[in-house]
This record gives structure tokens, sequence and C-alpha cells, in this order.
């Protein structure tokens, strides 16, 4: 931050140039607004002068905690200013005249600034003309103690008059003292003060403790107006004063004056002394305004009229505004009427009593007092105001609270009480706020609760209630399926207590070798539905039957036996197989082809013989060669000797008759050997083929 030179040069130049050396120099990083960083009082009176001289806007930082002399104030006439607290105070009484506009921190910045007076006897800032003070966060009013002897020093924090405007966006305004009006701030003229957030708190007053209006002109002088306390959100509380309005007083005076709470909330405040309003007190000139449209007016104590004291005028409280838990020491504990015409709306729905009691309406608290513990069952003490939503004026005094109080009883379908409510006023709206109650689901319904029996009404004497519950059918999932879980169909959503039905195709299953199957129904039996159900396709089974073929060695069929039941071992009962000899065999039926066994299929069985060799006569042996013929001589014989007889048959020469028999028999032998041979060739010749 650029260091600030204490320079100081005669005349109307010097201060322009101080002006121009103060412009400010960020440093690297700085998320200040384009601020003068100032560390005197004598910084601060060169850029305000510049301003008054100028116009223009300028914002100055805080470098230091600030503090002008004794009885040193400063004074804004014309053009812009916002200070910006950087963390530190201003120790300073400000008058804001003519067109002038003061920032007390911004929007967008929040660290701390801590404004208070530097005048004995004299409030913080007066605001007059058509200045205009604006108020935000970080920003603290620390006010003083006023006597009230001047115009400018009626309030302990803020005065603002003619057509003024302040404004409070946020911030604090606390520990103000007046011994004129208001300990906060303080109205007249056309001077506005409207609140949107912030607090006011610890200030005291004898015509307001933190906010007083006086009327339409300012204090001393003359002329007509109409001051305004425009509340819209942030909090009043814990202010005190010691003769009307705890919180704030609009009017003190005859003049019209307008105050219109639209948020925000007033609790702690107090009346002391006559005490006259713990929170509000309201005095009205022919054309003043009051309304009470939303917020909350609550905790707060008088002596007549703990919240809001009407002194003549027009009220309108609207529907479910916050005003009740406030106590008056002799009168009207919310509302007291003193003249006045009030339009009352209902009581805030969801509030009670410090006690815990529900609040069910306005009732009269005068005398003898509301009271439901003293005077449980006199009726003039809980005595209902009869005139909410209409306006009504008068003198009365009223309470928002409740009537006699009951026991109310909550039960289950099965008389459990599931909760006992004690103390419940009359007319109010009961409420369970236990477990939404169950009913167990049975295997036909589901229940749901719709409510209670009897209907819910405000009460007027000891009920009871039981649960209510809706009935829905329950349903179920059924699946249809073959025994080796093939799923055929799934039915979702059947109705308790309904007969399902299979809406597919007929199930089959698979012929195999033994049986055929046929769709016989399910199991288990169809049946109204209880629960989640599977059923399987029931099948007839009919043992499978074949045909058996016997077949001779040939492949002619000796027989067929049909319909043969699976399993049998088949026999056969025909005529016994045969096979033609041959030459070389005979044959003999020896079984079948393969071992006859247990029928599982289509089969055919075909003869088997054994065979035997016919038998033949051993045959002679055939000479290697054709016998030989006898060899000849080769030359003739020669003739014999002449003997004395000669050798031949006739002659019976012996040796000769024994050659020739011995070559008829060779002969004869040979002979027949020959015709044999041929015999058995020619039928062995004849067999082979």
């Amino acid at each position: 931050m650029k260091k600030l030179h204490k320079l100081f040069f005669p005349g109307f130049a010097s201060v322009l140039l101080l002006y121009l050396m103060l412009s400010p120099v960020l440093a690297e990083g700085e998320t200040e607004p384009n601020a003068a960083a100032v560390a005197t009082a004598s910084d601060i009176i060169l850029i305000v002068d510049a301003l008054n001289a100028n116009g223009g806007s300028e914002t100055i930082l805080l470098e230091e905690d600030i503090t002008f002399p004794d009885n040193g104030y400063l004074r804004l006439s014309d053009g812009e200013l916002t200070i910006l607290g950087n963390g530190h105070a201003l120790k300073s009484s400000i008058y804001l005249t003519g067109t002038a506009v003061l920032n007390l921190g911004s929007a967008d910045y929040k660290a701390t600034l801590t404004v208070s007076s530097s005048q004995s006897d004299f409030g913080v800032l007066d605001v007059t003309d058509t200045a205009v003070l604006n108020i935000y966060d970080g920003v603290t009013i620390k006010g003083g103690t006023s006597s009230g002897s001047t115009v400018i020093s009626s309030a302990g924090c803020v005065a603002a008059h003619l057509q003024a405007a302040v404004t409070m966006y946020g911030g604090l305004m606390t520990d103000g003292r007046s011994a004129a009006v208001s300990g906060g701030i303080y109205l007249d003229g056309n001077a506005v003060f409207t609140m949107y957030d912030g607090k006011i708190t610890l200030c005291e007053g004898v015509n307001g403790g933190a906010v007083g209006l006086s009327g339409g002109r300012p204090l001393g002088g003359s002329g007509a107006g109409m001051a305004s306390f425009i509340m819209n959100g942030g909090i009043i509380s814990d202010c005190k004063d010691y003769y009307r309005g705890g919180g704030a007083v609009c009017s003190f005076s005859d003049y019209s004056v307008k105050c219109i709470i639209s948020g925000g909330t007033i609790t702690g405040c107090s009346g002391e002394s006559y005490g006259m309003g713990g929170a509000l007190f309201l005095h009205s000139g022919s054309d003043s305004v009051f309304e009470l449209n939303s917020g909350t007016i609550t905790g707060n104590s008088g002596v007549y009229g703990g919240g809001v004291m009407l002194d003549e005028g027009n009220l309108t409280v609207a529907d479910g505004f916050g005003l009740y838990g406030n106590t008056a020491s002799l009168l009207g504990d919310d509302i007291y009427n003193n003249g006045g015409s009030l339009t009352l709306g209902q009581v805030k729905s969801d509030a009670t009593l410090a006690c815990g009691h529900k609040i069910t309406g306005w009732f009269i608290d005068e005398d003898p007092r509301w009271s439901y513990q003293s005077c449980t069952g006199e009726d003039d003490c809980l005595v209902p105001f009869e005139h909410v939503g209409e306006q009504y004026a008068g003198n009365y005094c009223l309470k928002a609270a409740h009537g006699r109080l009951y026991t109310v009883i909550w039960k289950n379908f099965d008389d459990t009480v599931l909760e006992t409510d004690t103390d419940v006023p009359e007319g109010s709206m009961p409420e369970y706020n236990g477990n939404e109650p169950v009913k167990p689901a049975t295997p036909q319904y589901t229940y749901a609760f719709t409510g209670w029996t009897p209907t819910v009404s405000e009460v007027t004497g000891d009920v009871t209630y039981v649960a209510e519950y809706s009935e829905t059918p329950n349903t179920f999932t059924v699946i249809w399926q073959i025994d080796d879980d093939t799923v055929l169909e799934i039915d979702e959503a059947v109705p308790y207590g309904t007969v399902p039905t299979y809406d597919g195709d007929e199930p089959t299953k698979a012929a195999a070798a033994k049986y055929s199957y046929t769709f016989a129904g399910w199991t288990p039996t169809v049946s109204e539905v209880t629960g989640d159900a599977t059923y399987t396709a029931v099948f007839s089974e009919t043992l499978n039957t074949y045909t058996v073929t016997w077949l001779n060695y040939d492949g002619t069929v000796l027989k067929a036996d049909e319909n043969v039941p699976y399993g049998t071992v088949p026999k056969y009962e025909g005529e016994t197989p045969v096979k033609a000899a041959t030459a070389e065999y005979t044959y003999t039926f020896s079984g079948w082809s393969q071992t006859l066994s247990e029928v599982t299929g289509d089969v055919s069985y075909k003869a088997v013989f054994s065979e035997t060799p016919v038998e033949i006569p051993d045959e002679p042996e055939e000479p290697a060669d054709e016998p030989e013929e006898p060899e000849e001589p080769a030359d003739e014989p020669e003739e014999p000797e002449a003997i004395d007889e000669p050798l031949s048959p006739k002659t019976g020469d012996i040796r000769t008759a024994a050659l020739w028999n011995l070559f008829i028999g060779v002969s004869a032998v040979s002979l027949g050997c020959i015709i044999f041979t041929v015999t058995v060739r020619k039928r062995r010749c004849a067999a082979k083929s």
C-alpha cells in the first residue's frame, strides 16, 4: 500500500494536490475495490472536502483506527463516499446533508468497520435533506448517549430527517442511548428507514428502544410528511424503552407515519415503567399505515400489550403473522387495543407457548386474564375472540393461546396404543408424531395406512383415533415348467385366490428307448393362488414295443415278431431253421447270429449252422503209372531144345501152365483198377459240378 504523506498547503490548490496524491496505488494481489488509503482524520477531511466541492464518488480504505478530535465531526453534503474499514474503527460524528450518499462497507466487502461518535451527548450519524445512508455487513455503528437537547442529538445511533433515506442491508447498530427519542434510529419528516438484514440490539430510549418515528415534521421544526419504517428482514432484539415501544414507536405524535413489517423478528424487547407496547407502540394520525404482514414478534414484554399496543389508528395483522409468546404484566400479553381499529388474522399455525402447548386462536386477556391452569373449567378465563378476520374497533386485550386441555389417543387397528398426547389445547388440530402405523400383510392382502377414524379435527374433548388401512390383494408369480426345469410360461401378478391357467402349447416330452410320453397334467394340482407357485408338467408313460425278425442263413425271413415289449428277451417259436446238405457237408442249426438279449429297439437275428463233412469210403491207391506192358523179348525166343516131351498146357507142362495162370491174373487185376479209377473220377467231377 502506498505510504501516505501528510502534506499541508494553503488554499484550494493545496487541497486538490493532496487529494490527487492520495489516489490509491494497489499492491499486487490486493482484492479491495479501487480505494484511497487513509490513515488520519485529515486524510478523510481532504477527500470529503473535495467531494463537497466537486461531487463524484470516492472509496477510502482505513489503514489505521482513526479518531477525530473531541467534538470534531465529518460533514458530507455532496457526492458519494464509501468507507471500507479494513478491520479498523472510525470515531467521528458524521453529518450527511444535501444530496450526499454515504456507504458504510459494501455488498462485496466483508472486512469490519466500527463507527462511533466523537462528540459527547451526541449520536453517531445525522442524515437530513435528501441524503442517503447505506449500511452493509461487517459494519458496527456503536451508539453514544444522547440527551436530545438538539435536533441532531435525538438518537443514540442514527437520526434521519426530511427526505433522508437510511437502508440497512446488514451490519449492527448497538449500544445507543437517548433521553429524547430512540436509542437506535429516529425518523421524522418524510425520512424512510428500510431494514433488509442486520441487527439492532441493546439500545434504549424513551420513545422507541430501537426505532422511533415522531411524525411528519422534524423535531422542533415545521412541515408535513410521513416518516416510514419498513422492516423486510433482520432482527431487533433486547432493546428497552421507558415510556412506550421497547422495539419501535410509530409514532408518539399525532402526525401520520407508516410502519410496515414484512419480515424479520422483534424479540426480547421490553417496555419499562409505563411499558406501553413491549415490541411496538402504534399511535396514528389520520393517514397512518400499520401493517404486520409477515415476520415474528415474540418474547417481548411490557405493562400494557407485551407485543403490540395500538393507541388509535388502524392495524392489519395478516393470517399466520407470528405475534405470540409475549407477556404483559397488566393487560394483553400480545395485543392491547386502546381505541384503535384492528383487523386480526388467524394465529400462526405452528406456534406454541413457552409451556409447549400449541396455540389455537385468539383469546380475551384482560380481567380475568387468560389462564388454562387456574381457570380450568371456568369459561370466563378461556374466552375466544370472536372477531378474527374482520375489522373490529374498541378497547380489548388479546393473547394468542388455547382453550381447555384434553387427551388424544392414537391406536392401531388391533387396539394397540401408538401414542398418547396429553394437554392438547381445545380448538387445536391434534397431530400424530410417531412412526407411520403399519398393519402386517396377510397372504391375501397388503395394507397401506390411509388415515384415522374418526377424521382428525379440532379438539373439543378427549378423543381416540384408530388407524385405517387400504387393502390391496397380493399378487404372485406362477411358473409352468417341464421336469427338466425348462420354463414354459411365467405368469406374473396373479391375484391371490384366483386359479391360474396355462395358456401355452401343450407340453411335450421326447420319447426314450423304453417309453413314450403323453402330457397328463400338472404337479402339484393346480389350485387357488396363495403365494408364488411352480407347476411341473406330468406325463404318462407308455412302454415302447419293437419288431424282432428271425432270418435264415440266406436272409430268408423265417418269422417276424411284432409288438415285442421293451426289455423282454425274444423267443423264436417257429420251425427249426434248416440248410440243405452238400456233397461234402451236412448242416445242423446251432443258434443265432447274436446272443438273444432284452429288446431295446427293432432287431434281427440270423440262423447259424454247424457243418458236418460227408463220409466217403477209402479209395484204393492208384498205381503211379499205367501197368507196364510186359517186355517183349528182343529177339524171337529160341526154340527150346527138343526134349523128350514138348512143354504145352495140353501136355501138362507144369511150369508153362503156371506162367500162363500168372499172366492172366495180373492182366485181370490191372484192368479192374483202370475201370475203378475211371468210375471214381467221373463221380467226383459230377459232385463238383
